[in-house]
């Protein structure tokens, strides 16, 4: 028999364990990592080309309102989380870049890791492999791996977020006194906000971990003043990350949110509505439980790119089980359990609440990064409650593991093969770059991660995902600015269209087609275009 929590209680803030085990688990999950985005090849997603890269191009110049959104309505998003990405690209090599990106994801395998090591009771054997074989389960998910080497950071704010996590639940297990419990729910609470300041949907996890904290009120035996810590502790964090860019947007738009929740902070310089990414929500209850099963089976209802991962699926199916095998065996606890009843009960309550909020929020499957790298822990937990004895308990998670591995499909970005530069276009840029550019192209084509490479040109995107009205708030500023500008082109990245004609007509801009030249680089082919402002002068807003 095991005998449960046979571990010394202790009165100091825990451990983290050997920490030996923890650094080379860490290192392993880096290298692990790393070499998976070498493997993987350049990343070219949408979103870097649309706003990651641009972002953080123009808050360190300082033209993020000089420019009018290249970045589409993305312009607006911190770029704080964005610029170790930004430097890696803009610095490194390409292919030292992306090792290096890949890298900061492996980080989360090291606390994953922590988590499991502190949480398993028995011998130290056992431990370890139950570490080992978790966080194998969870750098190995489809989303997780499909960011490796990225630029989105879904996969870097994760680490805050199950920092925080692995506070709360090892020390819901180990005795406090009330000044270590404060100052750990403190943290705690910072690091959720902290994630948030740097992603906005990552509040989902500082609301989870709220939740979660109020439902297991009394079995966590709180004390009104942690909980407050907790909740000031999240505030300070946000305000850490994001409280900046909140004030410059203020400051700039009349929105510490500008362009979204409008319809709240009416700025005058956007439409009053509130802006929904909503399209991947599910029909109800029955189709919300149906996405770990449809995951499973190579379907992709919460994802923008393919997708097959069966580990939420078999996590539920095995959960289902372990609730038949407690209500026929009429008992609430196995014995043979190594982690802890209070710990499940954390780690399952955060891990459902998190589900709820993430799916009636957004159900973007990329923004459940953080519920996916719990998997492999919430599995352990199902087969703890089944096998009864320690090598049982391995050989069936090794066997999921193995499943999981050859099962899993890995999700696409888009991705090129390394080159000598990551966009190719360092030799392409004219010295006589015209003063404004004006960006045309359908919306959903994403390039702003051209304008680093025209330091001294302004840049004004007026087809974009955001409506620009040349009669209100930013396109009336984009069109006074086109107006004075002395010398103006277009780019685009496709054939002018009807749409782009229109808008050109719109702003007061002609251009003759004959004059077109064509810009490529690695991604793209552009055409550009001189134009001549056709109506009457006007003053810059």
């Amino acid at each position: 028999m095991i005998d449960t929590l046979s571990k010394k209680k202790t009165d100091k803030i825990f451990s983290i364990g050997p920490l030996s085990e923890v650094l080379i688990a860490t290192a392993f999950s880096m290298l692990f990592t790393a070499l998976y985005a070498i493997f993987a090849g350049q990343d070219i997603n949408w979103d870097q080309r649309n706003y990651h890269i641009y972002s953080v191009y123009a808050w360190i110049s300082n033209t993020t309102h000089w420019h009018i959104a290249p970045g589409q309505i993305q312009s607006w998003f911190n770029p704080l989380g964005y610029v170790l990405h930004y430097f890696a690209v803009q610095h490194f090599q390409p292919v030292i870049a992306g090792a290096f990106i890949g890298s900061l994801a492996g980080l989360n395998g090291g606390v994953i890791y922590t988590l499991v090591r502190n949480l398993i009771d028995g011998p130290v054997w056992f431990a370890r492999s139950i570490g080992i074989l978790c966080t194998i389960i969870s750098l190995s998910a489809s989303q997780f791996l499909s960011e490796t080497g990225t630029t989105f950071i879904d996969n870097f704010v994760s680490i805050p977020t199950l920092i925080a996590v692995t506070l709360l639940a090892v020390c819901s297990v180990k005795k406090q006194n009330i000044r270590n419990l404060l100052l750990i729910y403190l943290i705690s609470g910072f690091l959720f906000g902290a994630a948030a300041g740097l992603k906005l949907t990552m509040l989902i996890y500082a609301v989870a971990g709220a939740t979660t904290l109020i439902i297991l009120w009394r079995s966590l035996r709180l004390e009104p003043s942690i909980f407050i810590g907790f909740t000031v502790g999240i505030g300070i964090g946000y305000l850490a990350t994001g409280g900046f860019w909140a004030i410059e947007l203020w400051q700039e738009y009349k929105s510490p949110l500008f362009p979204f929740y409008n319809a709240i902070f009416h700025s005058p310089y956007y439409e009053q509505t509130n802006f929904s990414a909503r399209h991947f929500a599910p029909n109800g209850l029955l189709d919300a439980i149906s996405y770990p099963f449809q995951w499973l089976i190579g379907k992709q209802p919460a994802a923008q790119v393919p997708i097959r991962d069966g580990r939420l699926a078999t996590f539920l199916l095995l959960l289902v089980i372990v609730t038949l095998h407690t209500i026929k065996s009429k008992t609430a606890e196995h014995e043979s359990q190594t982690i802890n009843v209070l710990a499940q009960k954390f780690l399952l309550t955060f891990f459902f609440v998190s589900f709820a909020v993430w799916i009636s929020m957004f159900a973007i499957h990329r923004y459940f990064i953080p519920g996916e790298l719990l998997i492999g822990i919430l599995l352990f937990i199902c087969i703890d409650r089944l096998v009864a004895n320690y090598k049982g308990k391995v050989i069936t998670l090794v066997l999921l593991t193995l499943f999981f591995l050859v099962h899993t499909e890995v999700s696409n970005w888009g991705r090129i093969p390394y080159g000598n530069s990551w966009y190719g276009m360092e030799t392409q840029v004219a010295n006589d770059a015209p003063s404004t550019i004006v960006m045309l192209g359908h919306p959903l084509h994403p390039y702003s991660y051209i304008v680093p490479f025209f330091p001294n040109t302004r840049f004004i995107r007026i087809n974009s995902n955001i409506n620009i009205d040349p009669n209100r708030g930013l396109g009336a500023k984009a069109k006074a600015v086109i107006e004075r500008s002395e010398t103006v082109a277009i780019v685009t990245p496709s054939k002018l269209s009807d749409l782009d004609r229109r808008k050109l007509d719109q702003f007061g801009l002609r251009i003759d087609e004959s004059q077109c030249k064509e810009l490529t680089n690695r991604i793209d082919r552009f055409f550009v275009c001189p134009a001549v402002h056709v109506g009457p002068k006007g003053s810059e807003n």
